[in-house]
């Protein structure tokens, strides 16, 4: 495929695009104001998000790695098996995966600098 038809194809996408990307941006937004409205409810999330990774404290780093990717490969098929029924799954999950970053965005702002948190989720970001 030559890259004029790649620019062609997500030209013709760019409104899904856009969406999409509101989509995620409202979630994350959401997350970060969810955090200062509902305390008790953001300690309630992190708490499980801890337990769920309790047993990678016993993890070497590739096998985080590995479990961490597995994990989203799981999701991601399947999102994309359930985006079938009009794509509100894949737009949930998108508003969710985006309401996490926002929660941790919030967090970490209040206990370290933007540089330190951003650092933390690029590779993250870059990897799946």
């Amino acid at each position: 495929m030559k890259i004029a038809e790649i620019k062609k194809y997500l030209y013709n996408l760019r409104f899904y695009i856009l969406f999409s990307s509101l989509v995620f941006i409202s979630g994350t937004f959401t997350g970060y104001l969810f955090v200062s409205d509902f305390p008790e409810e953001t300690q309630e999330i992190v708490e499980s998000l801890k337990e769920l990774f309790a047993s990678g404290e016993e993890m070497t780093d590739l096998q985080v790695f590995l479990f961490i990717l597995e994990n989203n490969i799981t999701k991601l098929l399947l999102v994309l098996l359930l985006g079938i029924f009009a794509g509100i799954i894949p737009l949930f999950a998108s508003f969710a995966n985006g309401m996490v970053l926002g929660i941790f965005a919030c967090l970490f702002s209040e206990s370290s600098s933007w540089k330190f948190f951003l650092v933390g989720i690029l590779p993250h970001g870059i990897i799946e």
